[in-house]
């Protein structure tokens, strides 16, 4: 039961889900354009892609758990449309790079839109109804 004149539950989820994603998204955009790790003595190695994969799924979902709380969300429809802003965000994030002294990598791109993509489909197949067909929910 929720007091008079208080949010409902899924205002402040929505709420807390927009700022989230807002707030990574930035760190992320900071992140990565802050002079190399292996410069100022931290060495990812040859595990750099899952980096990107697992921070980009991450963005990802913070992005679908935002835009799925809105009232008239279609799963499929919402996730397609985030997964395609996060390939054109990690392109943006990739592409400039350079102009703080850091290399754009294709393979980058390739592991952050693989991780983007993952999220996406979790987040469709785990809405689908168990019995066959489809739903917009």
């Amino acid at each position: 039961m929720t007091m008079p004149g208080a949010p409902a539950l899924s205002s402040i989820r929505h709420h807390w889900a927009a700022m989230t994603a807002v707030v990574l998204t930035l760190v992320w955009v900071i992140g990565t354009h802050l002079p190399r790790p292996d410069r100022v003595g931290i060495h990812v190695g040859r595990f750099d892609w899952l980096a990107h994969g697992f921070g980009y799924a991450i963005l990802t979902a913070c992005w679908l758990i935002w835009c799925l709380s809105r009232p008239g969300a279609v799963p499929a429809r919402t996730a397609a449309v985030v997964w395609g802003a996060m390939i054109v965000f990690a392109a943006a994030d990739e592409l400039t790079q350079p102009l703080a002294g850091r290399s754009a990598q294709w393979s980058d791109w390739v592991a952050d839109t693989t991780g983007a993509a993952a999220v996406a489909i979790l987040s469709v197949a785990r809405r689908r109804p168990r019995g066959g067909g489809s739903s917009r929910e």
